[in-house]
């Protein structure tokens, strides 16, 4: 993700905005009660808030579902491609009440720390992995009430869309469906 210019300060600028915006969207949903911005004598800058620890995409999905911590699937690993390593992290649970009929599956995506609404070779991964994993023949009814989030950084990024919002990169998918199913069937034990 490009923020600016480390030299001019303006990088500098646009990262405490996106800090102090993060922290205002807590606010916003009361998640927090205070926000709080020190700027120390060396020229550090630290935003905080009051608001529970993320704990990464765990957090995410717990506080999408909700659900406990304990209840998320969750898996973090790197893997090798022909196309050079892969870091892949995943974090799923399916959410308790369903109302009657159908509920889409919310999957919160990123691509090297960004987020993606496009979804992809890492969304359809995850799909995947939780497909295999179940082994039902009806592939959309197996995420039906799924709260995932999936994350993977890579150094040969092919993004699609008009707006690069979709992961193209096909040697992401495999490494996704792995760790979905690996980290599914620990959950299990």
């Amino acid at each position: 993700m490009f923020v600016g210019d480390a030299w001019d300060g303006s990088g500098i600028v646009n990262m405490v905005l996106e800090l102090l915006a993060n922290a205002y969207d807590h606010y916003l949903v009361g998640r927090c009660s205070r926000i709080r911005i020190d700027i120390g004598a060396d020229g550090t800058i630290c935003v905080s808030d009051d608001g529970p620890a993320r704990d990464g995409l765990v957090g995410l999905v717990a506080l999408a579902a909700p659900c406990a911590l304990s209840e998320v699937a969750s898996l973090k690993d790197a893997y090798e491609t022909p196309n050079g390593p892969i870091d892949v992290e995943v974090a799923l649970v399916w959410q308790r009440s369903r109302p009657v009929g159908r509920r889409e599956p919310e999957i919160h995506s990123f691509v090297n720390l960004g987020r993606t609404h496009g979804g992809g070779s890492h969304v359809q991964g995850l799909i995947d992995g939780v497909w295999k994993h179940k082994g039902t023949h009806k592939r959309m009814a197996s995420v039906d009430g799924l709260v995932a989030a999936v994350s993977v950084i890579l150094a040969d990024v092919k993004l699609g869309d008009p707006t690069r919002d979709r992961l193209d990169s096909p040697e992401a998918r495999a490494p996704v469906a792995d760790a979905t199913q690996r980290a599914l069937a620990a959950r299990q034990a």
